[in-house]
């Protein structure tokens, strides 16, 4: 029996415990007899019917697909403080741990560049797929996962996403300006952060700064605020450009994190958690504390990102087929077992599998 070692994630997501081989094997007959998981596919395109127009307790007052770029609503500012993490403003309450076993995913149609967050209790993923970004969200079971905004966009836009004041923000490249530009959901407003071009990946953020590449000899890096003021210089960086922007401040370049950890390559962080691509880039490589499991083991999977909660969630996303996953440490614990119960079956690693 050939098993595409893919179908071992998903079969994690179904189950409490696999102390044995016989127990996978089981578990994965039962997916694919239609009554476990699905592990087809998800396509996008079916997916843009059910459109999330926010809700009282989601913290976000836009309205969903069709808004134009740039229109402001009328929602409230958050209500500024002094001695805020991110320049004065109004943190909320951290959220509550989730108990017992966690493990949610989604495959989706191919697109690019990738990124997630949480805010408001819902983890978001963005990613770019022909002429739009497209911004979706779910709780943390991805029971409800739907489109939440359109962003249209000619071209590669390099949209990176984090949480802050209780709101989403989005930093992206708009080639047609020649501009860096930031989003934040509680008013959905658009900025204009200053000139933008000249590496590969030309943005960072999180839930303080943001950051991008400016024009100009060496590729300067300027780094702001989210909430505002006077951009400072942060070094230069090399052709590949920017990778994220650490807790202190400091502005990371792609190359370094390329290079960060010798299990892996291009390392994503998240509070204790740390992923990368594995070494041939079919599978990403997701290690918190001492347990290390292999996502989507086989297939492409370019760039991971990753998102922490701070109350013992995480999310984990890679491209071209976007891959979408978001778990505690309990569910991962619980998938590293399945996995290794299915590794030693001798069930064997077919060729990876071609993107259409």
């Amino acid at each position: 029996m050939i098993l595409h070692k893919s179908m071992c994630l998903t079969l994690a997501f179904g189950l409490l415990a696999v102390s044995t081989a016989d127990a996978a094997q089981k578990t994965l007959r039962t997916i694919k007899g239609g009554k476990g998981t699905s592990i087809e596919p998800t396509d996008i395109d079916s997916l843009d019917d059910q459109v999330h127009n926010g809700s009282p307790n989601s913290g976000l007052n836009t309205g969903g697909a069709g808004i134009s770029i740039g229109k402001k609503d009328k929602a409230p500012k958050p209500n500024p403080k002094s001695g805020g993490a991110s320049g004065g403003c109004t943190q909320p309450k951290a959220p509550s741990p989730v108990s017992g076993t966690l493990m949610g995913e989604k495959n989706l149609s191919p697109a690019y560049f990738t990124d997630v967050a949480f805010n408001q209790g819902k983890a978001w993923l963005v990613f770019q797929r022909g002429g739009e970004i497209l911004l979706y969200s779910a709780s943390p079971h991805l029971k409800d996962f739907a489109l939440y905004k359109r962003f249209p966009m000619e071209h590669h836009a390099y949209p990176r996403i984090s949480s802050a004041c209780g709101a989403l923000w989005m930093v992206y490249f708009d080639e047609t300006r020649g501009e860096a530009r930031l989003w934040r959901s509680d008013t959905n407003s658009i900025e204009t952060l200053g000139k933008c071009s000249g590496a590969t990946f030309p943005v960072a953020i999180n839930k303080q700064y943001v950051a991008w590449v400016e024009p100009g000899a060496g590729r300067p890096v300027k780094r702001r605020s989210l909430l505002g003021g006077t951009a400072a210089p942060a070094g230069t960086t090399e052709t590949s450009g920017l990778s994220r922007i650490s807790d202190d401040g400091k502005v990371i370049g792609a190359e370094q994190d390329r290079r960060a950890v010798t299990w892996g390559n291009v390392a994503a962080y998240a509070g204790k958690l740390t992923v990368a691509e594995d070494k041939d880039d079919h599978g990403v490589v997701v290690q918190l504390g001492s347990t290390r499991a292999t996502f989507w083991d086989g297939e492409l999977t370019h760039q991971p990102r990753a998102a922490a909660d701070g109350a013992g969630l995480y999310a984990v996303t890679a491209w071209p087929g976007v891959k979408f996953a978001v778990f505690n440490e309990a569910g991962l614990l619980m998938t590293a077992k399945a996995l290794d119960a299915v590794s030693r079956s001798g069930m064997n690693r077919p060729a990876a599998p071609k993107i259409k």
